[in-house]
């Protein structure tokens, strides 16, 4: 819908599989439709080379924000999103409160992620935790 290459990174770094922009959705909505069914990304608009080139290695199996976390950040993430509290991912991994409230806020801080809520849907979508 937008022609900046900020807002498809950003939503593709959010879960997005697919971005073309308004002015090509009557001519390519179907081919991406087709290219989601299979389990394909699409990309098209001025800067889908550039987008191709960023998200090759991400886009074949590994999840773009998995790659911004820490293991420590990821584990966290997945005890939040299966709804842990923070004091209870303390007790479960034997680390302070305040450690863990360090490592949720890198991790949301990455994400740009600013709610429980956000964390969890980023869980699911990345699949570090099922629906």
């Amino acid at each position: 819908m937008h022609d900046s290459e900020v807002l498809a990174l950003q939503a593709f770094r959010a879960g997005a599989r697919a971005f073309l922009l308004k002015s090509d959705a009557n001519k390519m909505l179907m081919a991406a439709v087709e290219s989601l069914i299979v389990h394909k990304p699409f990309y098209a608009g001025p800067f889908s080379h550039e987008l191709r080139g960023i998200f090759s290695n991400e886009l074949n199996g590994m999840s773009t924000g998995n790659q911004l976390l820490s293991p420590r950040e990821m584990t966290i993430v997945k005890l939040v999103a299966e709804g842990h509290s923070n004091k209870g991912v303390s007790a479960i991994l034997n680390l302070s409160i305040k450690t863990t409230e360090t490592h949720r806020a890198a991790a949301m801080r990455k994400l740009n992620i600013n709610s429980t809520a956000g964390l969890v849907r980023y869980a699911v979508r990345s699949k570090l935790v099922e629906a």
